[in-house]
């Protein structure tokens, strides 16, 4: 074995690219001796995801089944000279590694690697970069809150976006449309009353990508908490819609290697142990109340760049590193994202709420960040100690299933939106009755206008994006 590592690492000497370590990888590799890292391809997935764009399917889950089998046979064939490579090094060394391949953006997750194996991979002219695994987490609850569920107490947000009156728009329909809303989080204690009736089932409406459980289970409680606040029976802002979920975050961490397997599993979902997909089981709306510390991160640019290929609206929480200028987090600041910040019973931005602009100073091509507020403060919903327990908590975290709850509400009026419509209805229905912040960014002409890098374009509003949707 020594003799052919010998031989081996002098062809790597001769033969080797010089392909970066990113981030502080190297630093890692040379403390700890091992990494778990991504193995970047020079052939990625985006140019396959380009030319999709131009092709037209008869149904929804037709596009989706054609998207995923694309991007699987595209991962197949790219990626099997580096598979071939891992698997002979496991043979050789016997080193204890865990590989998983990744077709959402065409990368290889190694859990383990070590100095040999990089340079090994070095030696692959289809190999461009190593990074090691991000570690994102769930946007931390701000003053968590015992509460309790009384008849004359609804969430004061799901009043003050005007849920009420959509809900009325909705029962003159005939024919409401069933939506399913997914979300990657830190799972869902399915049996609370809030979430039993609407849960889809388990055996296409939950994956654990690292315990593999058979049912939804939650051992933080946020994922909880922001599922009710969507579709909760009675503090949910869509009560009619279903549900289903990914534990992409085991506690208040969400490793990139369980964000990219929930990606995939909410573009094409699977059994809970990862078998029999079934594309057409494809939520409409993506939930994700998690991020980075700071923006700039495109970590995730390519994962969603697959799911609005599939039709898949994806929301995010803008942050919570407010009250500061340009804290807007990955992927929130994305512009491929519609990201919400916080504000409170009072239309005042929440302090805590994370800000704009993103990629730059707005003169100069930043962006407008969030894209619009919700209420984020004191929100009452379910808690995962037990099926009737709730909490009030802060955070934008809270603010971004207000949207996702309007977004499948409108959803059930019109099955068949695109992004761009679904971005511009939400947008066209905000109030812009914000308060001024004490600290703007950017103001133009010394004036506090919409948009702003604060609220974005405004204030939700249910009502006002549901009949901009069916009129």
């Amino acid at each position: 074995m020594y003799k052919f590592l010998l031989l081996f690492c002098t062809f790597v000497w001769v033969n080797g690219q010089n392909i970066p370590l990113l981030g502080n990888l190297q630093k890692i590799l040379d403390q700890k001796g091992t990494a778990n890292i991504f193995i970047t391809l020079a052939d990625g997935p985006e140019k396959f995801l380009s030319g999709f764009l131009d092709q037209t399917f008869s149904t929804h889950a037709q596009q989706v089944e054609s998207l995923t089998r694309g991007l699987q046979d595209h991962a197949n064939k790219t990626q099997q000279v580096v598979i071939n490579l891992l698997n002979q090094f496991t043979a050789v060394t016997g080193e204890n590694i865990t590989i998983q391949q990744y077709w959402i953006t065409n990368q290889i997750y190694v859990k383990g690697a070590n100095k040999i194996l990089i340079l090994m991979l070095q030696t692959l002219g289809s190999v461009i970069g190593f990074i090691k695994e991000e570690i994102y987490a769930v946007f931390g609850p701000m003053e968590p809150k015992l509460a309790e569920l009384k008849d004359d107490e609804y969430t004061w947000g799901v009043q003050k976006i005007d849920a009420p009156g959509a809900w009325a728009l909705q029962d003159s329909l005939r024919t409401p449309n069933p939506v399913v809303v997914g979300a990657i989080d830190s799972g869902v204690r399915y049996t609370h009353s809030e979430l039993v009736e609407n849960f889809i089932g388990g055996d296409y409406g939950w994956y654990d990508p690292v315990g593999k459980t058979p049912l939804p289970n939650d051992d933080n409680g946020h994922g909880t908490h922001t599922m009710a606040t969507i579709v909760g029976k009675n503090v949910g802002v869509a009560p009619d819609a279903k549900w289903m979920a990914c534990k992409g975050c085991q506690t208040d961490e969400c490793a990139q290697s369980d964000v990219l397997s929930c990606g995939q599993f909410l573009m094409c979902p699977t059994k809970p142990d990862g078998t029999e997909p079934d594309c057409s089981k494809v939520p409409r709306i993506i939930n994700n109340s998690w991020g980075n510390d700071g923006g700039g991160d495109a970590t995730y640019k390519t994962m969603i760049i697959a799911w609005r290929s599939a039709g898949i609206i994806p929301i995010f929480s803008v942050g919570n590193s407010g009250p500061w200028c340009r804290t807007a987090t990955s992927p929130g600041d994305y512009d491929n994202v519609i990201s919400v910040g916080s504000s409170n019973s009072k239309n005042e931005l929440s302090q805590f709420s994370s800000k704009g602009p993103a990629g730059g100073l707005l003169l100069i091509g930043g962006s407008v960040k969030p894209d619009l507020s919700a209420p984020g403060e004191n929100t009452l919903s379910a808690w995962n100690t037990g099926d009737h327990d709730y909490r009030r908590i802060s955070g934008t975290s809270m603010a971004a299933p207000h949207v996702t709850g309007v977004v499948a509400l409108m959803f059930s009026a019109k099955s068949n939106m695109t992004y761009d419509e679904v971005k511009k209805n939400l947008i066209d229905g905000t109030t812009q009755d914000g308060k001024r912040p004490l600290i703007i960014c950017e103001p133009m002409l010394f004036k506090f206008r919409y948009p702003n890098v604060e609220f974005g374009y405004g204030i939700l509003n249910a009502k006002n994006s549901f009949l901009k949707t069916i009129s």
